[in-house]
């Protein structure tokens, strides 16, 4: 009877395995992965003409972009050299010339590796058009900015509400905020990535 009883009870557990191999597996819900756009060269827009920055200094002056004082000395190798102007008729930006090889160059044969773009009419000078990603300029809030590049840190001074979003270990976009009208005065793009 006991044998009797083992061989039922073991035909019952291959019925049960059989059943359970047999009853579909659901398959698992997958989420697409989100894909983080890679900021390895930052784009943005000036005088309707595309640029990626780090750009060659020579490139932005077959565009028109001219520096307005001399350049006329060498960057030393991984080097940069900041608050240099360059002029398009009467648009101006804030510029770094930087050397990414391990040799001194020519500033002419430089990157562009900064682009600081202020939100300001003065005399003959006009605000330049800037536009990041195709979508983001002066009439950008900074709920804007921060969807398209991630929570900022913010700091003050006296002026300025600055929100700086780190892209990477060598990119990053910077906004200040003006404290008296909540316009957006600066918009800055730095990427000391070599090309």
């Amino acid at each position: 009877m006991k044998n009797n009883l083992k061989r039922i009870l073991g035909v019952f557990l291959v019925l049960v395995m059989l059943t359970a191999c047999s009853q579909k597996e659901e398959p698992e819900e997958t989420k697409p992965e989100e894909v983080k756009e890679t900021y390895d060269i930052l784009k943005f827009t000036i005088r309707d003409e595309e640029f990626g920055l780090p750009v060659p200094y020579s490139e932005m002056l077959e565009k028109g972009w001219e520096v307005n004082t001399s350049i006329d000395e060498q960057i030393e190798p991984k080097k940069y050299m900041t608050n240099y102007f360059l002029r398009n008729k009467e648009n101006i930006i804030k510029v770094s010339f930087y050397n990414p090889t391990d040799k001194p160059i020519d500033m002419k044969d430089a990157l562009i590796a900064e682009v600081a773009a202020e939100n300001r009419t003065f005399g003959p000078d006009v605000a330049p058009n800037i536009v990041l990603y195709d979508t983001l300029t002066f009439d950008s809030s900074i709920d804007d900015f921060t969807k398209k590049f991630g929570e900022p840190t913010h700091s003050e001074n006296s002026v300025f509400d600055i929100y700086e979003y780190q892209l990477s270990k060598l990119a990053k976009v910077e906004v200040k905020v003006s404290k008296d009208n909540g316009l957006i005065r600066w918009i800055t793009l730095i990427n000391y990535r070599s090309n």
